[in-house]
């Protein structure tokens, strides 16, 4: 718990110490949402009591995506080989982040929706290592415009048009198709005029962004990578964000870095 402690000490200084609207949202993992198929007496502590403790020891507006997507359990909201959400995963907790941060999520029915792979095989496959496990399929969810979006990373021009990278495709982690998977300093910027959002985040928050950005001009910061002072970044924002999953805010105090030499 000492990791944890550290990481949500740094956000609720961050949330305390900020002018603007700061959320907080945890992303629980597959094992608790789907608890109740896992056989009699395994191992797997609840984590219900972790969200609760960080949400009631950060000073921030908290955004309850357990129900988001234990709501949707019996839909496709993660992928079976990878411990990402799917893109409907990253849809359900969309519409539930506009609810609270007052943005008008767009239904679904305002999205194409586009198979690009039938082969992907993710992290928990290479993990156990079965030949016999079915892969996964990925679907982006399109609209009109969405590959007319200036995007950089760490600075400079992405090598591709758009939110996806679909090169990578190609590659073995094809959760990489959005943006070309994880840098330091994401960039989304629309020639429209819009509120900016600075998004602190871990890779979950990749397949989220396309749904994002259209509200946001976006600044996404993944501090395994960024070692900037997050004081750099909030006095453009409107609003942020801080969205992780379980693994990244227990397994390391990534999230203390938020307030040094801020």
């Amino acid at each position: 718990m000492e990791d944890v402690d550290f990481s949500l000490s740094s956000i609720d200084t961050l949330a305390k110490n900020s002018e603007i609207p700061v959320y907080f949202a945890l992303i629980p993992s597959p094992a608790e949402i789907y608890s109740d198929l896992l056989p009699k007496g395994a191992p797997n502590a609840s984590q219900k009591e972790l969200i609760d403790h960080a949400y009631s020891s950060v000073d921030a507006i908290n955004v309850d995506m357990h129900s988001a997507l234990a709501q949707h359990k019996d839909e496709s909201i993660f992928y079976r080989t990878d411990h990402h959400w799917s893109t409907e995963g990253a849809y359900h907790a969309y519409r539930d982040l506009g609810t609270v941060m007052g943005f008008e999520p767009y239904g679904e029915d305002a999205f194409i929706k586009q198979t690009v792979s039938t082969s992907f095989l993710g992290t928990s496959d290479a993990a156990a290592g079965l030949p016999f496990i079915k892969p996964d399929h990925i679907t982006l969810y399109r609209y009109a415009g969405d590959d007319a979006f200036a995007i950089k990373k760490d600075g400079k021009d992405a090598p591709f048009t758009g939110f996806y990278d679909t090169e990578r495709l190609q590659a073995r982690d094809q959760y990489a198709v959005f943006f070309g998977g994880n840098c330091g300093v994401l960039e989304i910027k629309s020639t429209e005029k819009r509120p900016s959002l600075l998004l602190i985040k871990d890779s979950f928050a990749n397949a989220l962004l396309p749904f994002l950005a259209r509200h946001y001009n976006v600044t996404a910061i993944d501090p395994r990578y960024c070692t900037d002072p997050i004081a750099a970044y909030t006095s453009s924002a409107d609003q942020i964000l801080i969205l992780c999953n379980m693994q990244t805010i227990t397994e390391s105090a990534v999230f203390r870095t938020l307030t040094a030499n801020s």
